[in-house]
């Protein structure tokens, strides 16, 4: 891993030797004996619940602050996993997928970020290695495990309009659901940066306008399955812990970065591609959207399971169309837009990536 400084202004922070701090100053893992509570529970003749009753989020019906102290925010190609093999050390396992080699991770942090996104100035650039592993911790010995955020409420509806249900984690595909493959099938290895999460509340920050349909993606022509609705564009964590919160990376004793309380924070983790073709909504799925790199984690039997695909049903126009709602810094052209998502999918039964 090597910190970068690709920017002219950045050279005017002076910022990067601040986030490491002794070992001494922190805990560096966040551990509970408390089990998660709020799984999730089947309803007597409900089909649906019943087949997603095995799916290891732990679930709060609490909404996340969108400007805790600390906002974990995922952009670009991301797989979400809960880990729960070990009982005192659970955390979302998050890995960042490479596609074909054109997503390249950048981690930026900003520190107090400004209402206005175009006066966002990152206090710090951070350019990982494809096999470096972080840990994002809370530092008091007491700090809650990770949980979902999903409204408790009527039936989820994928392609309702209700402000209740902004943030609601299910606007993430599931690839271990109904819609899906909820046998469930284990999982490829992928080669690329990781990132443990062992404390504060998953969330969608930002869904898409556009809505899809799922589709029988085996050939260019595809088979309209169904309605599948909006999806999520951007997802978030909210951690607003009263300790100081780390970075770490590998097993160093030192974290990359301190969140220190006073402040607030937002950590960008930007895995968009760069330098890709135009993305064609009705083309092929190659060249419409990114989600069948995150299909492909899930190993489908060959013989009798259908790939599916994402396919817009309708789209976005101008101003109606989602954009970010955090500071995020791009470099030059990024494929990733309203009607052509590169997002996260979840993998909802699986113990973490291999």
């Amino acid at each position: 891993m090597s910190t970068i400084n690709r920017r002219d202004y950045l050279l005017q922070l002076g910022a990067g030797a601040a986030g490491f701090i002794a070992a001494s100053e922190l805990t560096l893992f966040a551990q509970t004996r408390r089990r998660p509570s709020n799984r999730r529970q089947a309803q007597s003749g409900d089909k649906a619940d019943a087949e997603t009753v095995s799916l290891k989020w732990p679930i709060t019906h609490v909404e996340p602050k969108p400007d805790a102290f600390v906002t974990a925010v995922y952009v670009g190609l991301a797989g979400f996993a809960y880990n729960d093999s070990q009982f005192e050390n659970r955390f979302v396992d998050v890995v960042f997928h490479p596609g074909t080699g054109s997503h390249k991770l950048e981690i930026q942090i900003y520190k107090n970020p400004p209402e206005n996104l175009q006066n966002c100035l990152p206090d710090r650039c951070i350019d990982p290695g494809r096999n470096d592993r972080f840990r994002l911790v809370d530092s008091g010995p007491q700090g809650a495990t990770p949980n979902v955020f999903e409204v408790d409420s009527k039936p989820f509806d994928r392609n309702s309009d209700d402000s209740t249900y902004k943030y609601d984690f299910r606007w993430m595909p599931d690839l271990h659901t109904p819609d899906f493959y909820p046998e469930p099938y284990g999982l490829n290895r992928v080669r690329g940066t990781r990132l443990a999460v062992f404390t504060g509340t998953f969330y969608t920050r930002v869904r898409t306008s556009t809505t899809f349909w799922r589709v029988n993606a085996e050939q260019c022509q595809d088979d309209l399955i169904d309605d599948y609705g909006h999806i999520a564009l951007y997802m978030a964590t909210a951690i607003d812990s009263q300790n100081d919160v780390a970075l770490m990376l590998n097993q160093d004793s030192e974290p990359v970065y301190k969140f220190e309380r006073g402040n607030k924070y937002q950590i960008v983790f930007n895995n968009e591609c760069e330098r890709c073709p135009e993305p064609d909504p009705t083309g092929c799925e190659t060249k419409r959207n990114d989600f069948h790199f995150l299909r492909d984690v899930i190993k489908v039997p060959i013989l009798g399971r259908l790939k599916y695909g994402l396919k817009v049903k309708k789209p976005c126009s101008g101003e109606g169309c989602a954009k970010p709602d955090f500071c995020l810094y791009r470099h030059g052209q990024h494929r990733a837009t309203d009607e052509a998502p590169c997002s996260g999918a979840g993998y909802g039964k699986a113990p973490g990536f291999p």
